[in-house]
């Protein structure tokens, strides 16, 4: 590995500088959570939001799935249904980390037009995994 001159160890480093570098850290981890926190009370305040009634994506969530004033949540779901009817692997995956279904990871195999999913289940209460398929 390649020396880097300018840096020095937290070893060799006085009491002050420690207690200054370990504050700017605190002080940017606070400013993450922060923002962090935020953004995700944005989204939810997003996700509660009806959608415009204007939109022919909320006429067909409507009509499709028989919701009376969709969110903007339900409209990502729909097209979260939308990509794994597609056949989109990754959707697929996603859908059962959603569920919960995908506690051990999933494994998706598609050959010859036909699709198999696997994914570790933990249904029994001895905690041993079972493989479904």
């Amino acid at each position: 590995m390649k020396k880097i001159k300018n840096l020095t160890p937290l070893d060799r480093r006085s009491d002050e500088q420690l207690r200054e570098i370990t504050r700017a850290g605190g002080v940017a981890s606070g400013v993450a959570r922060r923002r962090k926190r935020d953004l995700k009370a944005t989204l939810d305040m997003i996700d509660e939001m009806e959608l415009p009634d204007d939109l022919t994506q909320t006429q067909q969530i409507e009509k499709a799935f028989k919701i009376e004033k969709p969110t903007y949540r339900d409209a990502v779901f729909c097209a979260l249904y939308k990509k794994i009817l597609d056949g989109d692997l990754r959707a697929i995956e996603l859908y059962f980390r959603l569920k919960g279904e995908a506690t051990g990871g999933v494994e998706v195999n598609m050959n010859n037009q036909s699709l198999t999913v696997v994914w570790n289940e933990k249904r029994y209460s001895d905690g041993i995994d079972k493989e479904t398929e």
